[in-house]
């Protein structure tokens, strides 16, 4: 063995041991890292599990909430659908599968609206739901009338744009729910409402509400006028103390404290109310308390009535009453100072002042009557008495005790009166017999044949017999009638003063009535008169009307036909106040209902004149204009019943004329056939800038201090001069035309103008 071979053997053996120590390290360093996987594995197992637990907790969630969705989906009672990107649906619930006719609500899966609705409701569907998926913009609340198997019915509509996880649009989901019944009740609050408002615009009497602090809340229009308030809505806010002065408007506030204090009203009251600018007032009150829902006091409502007049007219009963009691006593007087010399007087003294003092209390005929036959019945000892009064030119029986209240009594009662009359009859007589009598013994009073003495006692006012009294009575009394005579025509002379006082306070009660009615019928007979502007395309129009009287005899109307026509009338009665305004009243009312069923002006106003030839006299007619509008305001037929013509204003470069047609008044002729032979019908195009004027001859005849008429040309180059294009203005500058005209001269008849624009 050489060197060299010892040396790489002795190399070789030193070098095993090095490899040994190097795979040892080798295997520690491979056993470090294992057991970091093993570690890693571990945690990773952990946090697998972790995670299989919370999704299996999302899965049941997910299926709580799935389970949920399935039961709002088959329960709700609204309609819910989704839907793709195609408006396809992809899911309904059981009440939109219902609604559509469905048994299954996947048979709706992959169709659209097309498939169940009319055309032009699924045209319409798609066109939103394609705005909603184009620009991811939600539709709410849409109200729709989904109509069907002839009963109407209304939803509430919300579609909603649903997003996939990038945002994308992919489709929606939608709810209809049925609101009819809620619309129902809201319809019919919003009539409980008109109705509220039309009562607080028209009644003539103040109403108002006022919150806690005794400020207004509400009032009505008749309440802000009584303030002199523009609008109702200015007084919101204010209280009395605004209005009236500190001491009425100190004991109003103190009385709705009560009100409210205690919960019980204020009923009938009748208040004095001192205001700060004007005279004084009176009203009759009432005040409630004011509950919400809960029953809960939150403020006051109440209505006031304005009897001021009726208050004066009672101070004017009151002072005549003072005065009556007056004069009675100073005729008492006058008997005492007589009676103190004549001792046997005083009995008759007493009787007369305790009588005449029991009838002045009575101003009520049908109590003064029996009042005056009880005051000389107590007179006597025994009798049976019958008062007659003056009826014209005869009498007639107002009161009888029971031996005479029997018919052939009273007549008999009235023929004996009728022929004593015919003497001029100033003072009492008495007849010691009747039943001797050749006159009266033929009358029937077979019941007082046992009270011999007949009694006549005129009742006197101003030399005029009122009325007269007979009693029978026991013929004892024929002894001393004489004495008794004076007491009697006293006694009769008071009778026929508190008979005339009580006449004349029924004429004024009368009087007071009349004009309560006629102020009604004022306020009804304007309520006639259209306020709103109707809707008719391209066409605008605009009246007035000023009675001259209380009521009056001008008629003016426009309404819509039923097919779609619009018929505009003017029309003037013959005559003034209240006939003229009852014949206007059945006018309107004939012009309304023939409109049912007349195709044309001419059939209308035809059909018209021959309605109301029965309720129209020979002396009576109507003057009529009748214009009948297309539904497209486009053209109109004119026809004129005897009325003026209807004026075209003039405009670029055209003049102001009248157009023409020939027509006799309604009720003029009794034959419809030459009413309708001269009835001309005269076809009017509407082109934009056109102007009409309407009007009773109530304008053209008003007069000046002078008696000079307006006339017509005057008018018509008022017009010719007249640039204004709004109907408003138009009758602005007549009326001020005319008021300049005229100055302070009254209007003596009916003023009635309609003015009618094309645009």
């Amino acid at each position: 063995m050489n060197a060299s071979s010892r040396s790489r053997t002795s190399k070789s053996t030193k070098r095993r041991p090095s490899r040994t120590k190097q795979a040892k390290k080798k295997a520690a360093v491979r056993k470090k890292p294992l057991r970091e996987v093993v570690e890693a594995l571990t945690e990773t197992n952990q946090r697998l599990r972790k995670e299989i637990s919370r999704r299996k907790r999302l899965e049941k969630r997910l299926a709580r909430e799935e389970r949920l969705l399935h039961v709002l989906m088959d329960t709700l009672p609204d309609t819910i659908y989704f839907k793709d990107a195609e408006s396809r649906f992809t899911r309904i619930n059981r009440a939109h599968a219902e609604s559509l006719g469905l048994k299954d609500p996947k048979q709706a899966i992959g169709k659209t609206d097309a498939d169940f609705f009319p055309a032009k409701r699924a045209r319409e569907s798609r066109k939103d739901e394609r705005r909603i998926l184009a620009k991811a913009e939600p539709l709410i609340g849409k109200i729709e009338n989904r109509s069907h198997t002839g009963s109407q019915r209304w939803v509430s509509t919300t579609k909603v744009p649903l997003h996939d996880e990038n945002g994308v649009v992919t489709g929606l989901v939608g709810l209809s729910r049925d609101i009819t019944n809620v619309r129902a009740t809201q319809e019919a609050l919003d009539r409980e409402r008109s109705f509220m408002n039309t009562l607080l615009e028209n009644l003539p009497d103040a109403i108002f509400f006022k919150d806690r602090d005794c400020r207004f809340v509400i009032i009505n229009k008749y309440c802000a006028q009584k303030f002199g308030l523009t609008s109702p809505d200015d007084a919101i806010g204010k209280t009395d103390f605004d209005v009236f002065t500190e001491e009425h408007a100190r004991q109003a506030y103190e009385d709705e404290q009560r009100v409210m204090k205690t919960g019980e009203a204020l009923v009938g009251v009748e208040e004095k109310e001192t205001w700060r600018d004007k005279p004084d007032t009176w009203v009759l009150t009432t005040k409630m308390p004011w509950r919400d829902k809960r029953g809960k006091i939150i403020g006051t409502f109440g209505l006031a009535r304005d009897i001021t007049v009726v208050r004066h007219y009672r101070d004017a009963l009151q002072e005549a009453n003072e005065l009556l009691e007056k004069r009675v006593q100073e005729r008492t007087q006058d008997l005492q100072e007589a009676n103190v010399r004549l001792e046997q007087r005083l009995g008759q003294l007493d009787f007369l002042t305790r009588s005449t003092y029991r009838l002045a209390q009575v101003i009520d005929l049908s109590s003064l009557y029996p009042a005056i036959t009880t005051a000389f019945l107590s007179r006597f000892s025994e009798a049976e008495a019958c008062m007659c009064v003056r009826d014209g030119i005869r009498f007639r029986s107002v009161h009888a005790t029971r031996a005479l209240d029997s018919p052939a009594a009273r007549k008999s009662s009235e023929k004996a009166i009728a022929e004593f009359a015919k003497r001029r009859l100033r003072t009492p007589l008495m007849y010691r017999n009747w039943t001797k009598d050749r006159h009266l013994s033929p009358l029937k009073w077979d019941s007082v044949r046992h009270l011999p003495c007949y009694i006549l006692i005129p009742l006197l006012a101003e030399n005029e017999i009122l009325g007269c009294l007979q009693i029978f009575t026991s013929a004892a009394y024929a002894d001393i009638f004489a004495r008794e005579k004076p007491l009697l025509a006293t006694l009769a002379t008071h009778a026929a003063m508190c008979q005339s006082n009580a006449e004349y306070y029924r004429e004024v009660g009368m009087k007071a009535r009349l004009e309560a009615e006629l102020d009604a019928a004022r306020n009804i007979q304007k309520s006639f008169t259209p306020m709103e502007r109707p809707s008719i395309p391209h066409v605008n129009l605009k009246g007035f009307y000023q009675p001259a009287y209380e009521v009056s005899g001008d008629y003016l109307d426009y309404f819509q036909a039923p097919d779609g026509s619009w018929v505009i009338v003017i029309a003037d009665v013959c005559g003034k106040g209240i006939p003229a305004a009852l014949l206007m009243t059945v006018l309107r009312s004939t012009f309304r209902t023939e409109a049912q069923r007349s195709s044309s002006a001419k059939d209308l106003v035809c059909a018209v004149d021959k309605s109301m030839a029965a309720n129209m006299d020979e002396r009576s007619f109507i003057t009529a204009i009748c214009l009948l509008v297309s539904p497209n305001g486009r053209r109109m037929s004119y026809v004129r019943a005897g009325h003026p013509r209807l004026i075209k204003l003039g405009h670029n470069g055209t003049e102001t004329r009248t157009i023409d047609s020939g027509g006799l008044a309604l009720g003029l002729v009794r034959d419809g056939a030459v009413f309708t032979d001269a009835l001309e019908e005269v076809s009017v195009p509407l082109e934009p800038g056109d102007r009409f004027l309407l009007y009773t001859d109530g304008l053209i005849e008003a007069v000046d201090a002078k008696m000079r008429t307006y006339g017509m040309d005057r008018l018509c180059a008022l017009l010719g001069r007249t640039q204004e294009d709004e109907p408003q203005a138009i009758l602005t500058r007549v009326i001020d035309d005319v008021k300049e005209f005229i100055r302070e001269t009254p209007f003596h008849d009916d003023l009635t103008m309609l003015a009618l624009t094309v645009e």
